[in-house]
């Protein structure tokens, strides 16, 4: 309630958010894209990312080559504190042995995107996903 100049006490308006507002601030907090609407033919990133062919299979990636690659990126100490477990869809799946590995692999993901790309090809990578067991 607000105490307006003519004396009278009134409801303030409030600006709601749409439901849409609410999803993009949090897909930019997450550092996610935001989910598309349904509606008149959008379609999802997914969808279109399935169809372009960056020439990275993933099947050309052998265990050693991912080791390979991931001591490369991080040196022979982070690679005893974290394994590149696995690849998938551009994404590469990191888990740590300490939650303080963790923390300074994400502080430093952008770098490792790019170590991995350079041994594994550019486009192999395109996001990092970090988990402590």
């Amino acid at each position: 309630m607000q105490l307006y100049p003519d004396g009278s006490l009134r409801p303030v308006p409030r600006r709601t958010r749409t439901e849409g507002e609410h999803r993009q601030t949090i897909a930019d907090f997450y550092g996610d894209l935001p989910l598309p609407s349904t509606g008149n033919g959008v379609r999802s990133i997914q969808s279109l990312l399935a169809e372009v062919d960056l020439g990275v299979e993933e099947e050309d990636f052998t265990q050693e080559l991912l080791q390979k690659a991931w001591t490369d990126a991080v040196g022979d100490f982070l690679a005893t504190q974290a394994q590149l477990v696995a690849l998938s869809r551009g994404t590469a799946l990191i888990r740590t042995s300490h939650p303080a590995v963790r923390f300074e692999l994400q502080r430093q993901r952008g770098r490792l995107i790019n170590s991995l790309n350079q041994t594994l090809g550019e486009g192999a990578v395109q996001k990092v996903r970090i988990t402590h067991s």
